[in-house]
């Protein structure tokens, strides 16, 4: 088995054993994670601030010889997460959907996602697997709330909390993203982080190596809780 997790500067090789390559984008203040099986199989989650889309992600695409995604994941509806979505799609497609957490929002930026991805647009649900092929899988860990709130999902005060939480998994490899989800329960946000952990725990899935640090290493993130449940050799 063998996984790389590089920065958008660094132009890998493509690999040549079965395993994973993940590349963590530099789109400013905004995420964007490119995920590569060496069956040739990719997924993209989230996509950057508006503009990065056509300025990093598709360069990236390009240097990597991808012109169409097999899956497209956005986190949450937060323009930083799907401002360069929008602009992606309109290039690759994606052969295999692009997947949310469902319901909507009320800005211009998630009006030109909708848009764009309308009729190639799915929800994610809690405990879904996408098989990239050469024994790497990605698995939703939860979304919306993770349980710990209740429909409709639709307040713009708890976008962070309604995020979709990916494992992305490869051998004895475990990789974890959840774009802005929040661990602390202090009036402002809700904790769904340790919801996430308990059930990781539950499915003796909590052992990770690398733990992509939930809303840019915010305050609000990255509780006592979920970090010693965990246990990430890398953040």
């Amino acid at each position: 088995m063998r996984w790389m997790l590089v920065a958008a500067a660094l132009f890998v090789a493509a690999p040549t054993l079965a395993g994973v390559t993940i590349s963590v984008l530099d789109v400013g203040q905004g995420d964007a994670t490119l995920v590569q099986s060496s069956s040739g199989m990719t997924l993209l989650f989230d996509g950057g601030p508006n503009g990065q889309g056509s300025s990093t992600v598709l360069p990236y695409l390009a240097s990597q010889g991808i012109t169409q995604l097999d899956y497209i994941v956005a986190s949450h509806y937060h323009a930083d997460h799907i401002g360069g979505l929008d602009e992606v799609h309109s290039h690759t497609g994606a052969t295999y959907g692009v997947w949310d957490r469902g319901w909507s929002y009320t800005t211009v930026t998630y009006s030109n996602y909708a848009g764009e991805v309308a009729g190639n647009r799915y929800t994610i649900a809690d405990g879904q697997v996408f098989d990239l092929g050469d024994g790497v899988t990605v698995t939703c860990l939860g979304t919306n709330g993770n349980g710990q709130l209740s429909a409709p999902y639709n307040d713009s005060g708890e976008e962070n909390q309604y995020c979709v939480t990916l494992l992305i998994e490869c051998g004895d490899f475990d990789y974890f993203q959840a774009g802005d989800l929040t661990g602390n329960d202090d009036g402002s946000y809700d904790d769904i982080e340790t919801s996430v952990a308990q059930d990781m725990a539950a499915m003796e899935r909590a052992d990770i190596e690398v733990y992509k640090v939930n809303h840019h290493g915010s305050y609000s993130s990255s509780n006592a809780y979920f970090l010693d449940t965990t246990t990430p050799e890398v953040a």
